[in-house]
């Protein structure tokens, strides 16, 4: 396989004020795919440092907080060790989010930078760079949900096809 087929695939997701303290939940992942391949990096499930007043809120923040620590840090280190042009494929089921990317800003999200200690503006530049990319992914397809949320015993067949992990007797 060419490295050019690679990208690397980032999937974030939240639980928007799921615990008792009314914090939610960030997780996400990064895996490196092919046509005929997907490899777990790396992964995390969080609290977020102060209260979300929406889910729109809660996973922009999952999103910005990750961005900035794992996943373009990994997408410069794939593109000195194996090949420029990967790209960074974000992934999300948020459409408000990819809204408030799309447009750079949301006049809803200016208290972020001082509660949650992000930047609205520089999260939405990072997606003008022509290698990272934001994209819809439809809710039963998010990889990060076992991240974030304690899934049913019915959901977690297909929550590990999701992540490529097959039981011993498969």
């Amino acid at each position: 396989m060419k490295p050019s087929c690679l990208r690397l695939s980032f999937y974030a997701d939240a639980d928007f004020g799921s615990a008792p303290d009314m914090k939610s939940t960030s997780g996400y992942l990064l895996a490196l795919e092919g046509p005929r391949s997907f490899a777990l990096i790396l992964w995390c499930g969080k609290r977020q440092r102060a209260v979300s007043r929406s889910t729109t809120e809660t996973e922009f923040v999952s999103l910005s907080t990750s961005l900035f620590t794992e996943a373009a840090p990994l997408l410069e280190i794939c593109q000195q060790l194996i090949t420029p042009e990967i790209v960074l494929n974000c992934y999300g089921d948020n459409q408000a989010v990819l809204a408030i990317i799309a447009r750079g800003f949301s006049p809803k999200s200016r208290h972020l930078s001082k509660f949650h200690k992000i930047n609205v503006a520089s999260t939405c530049e990072a997606f003008n760079e022509p290698d990272v990319n934001a994209e819809y992914i439809e809710t039963l397809k998010r990889r990060a949900d076992v991240l974030t949320k304690s899934l049913s015993v019915s959901a977690w067949d297909s929550a590990l096809k999701l992540l490529h992990i097959m039981s011993p007797e498969t």
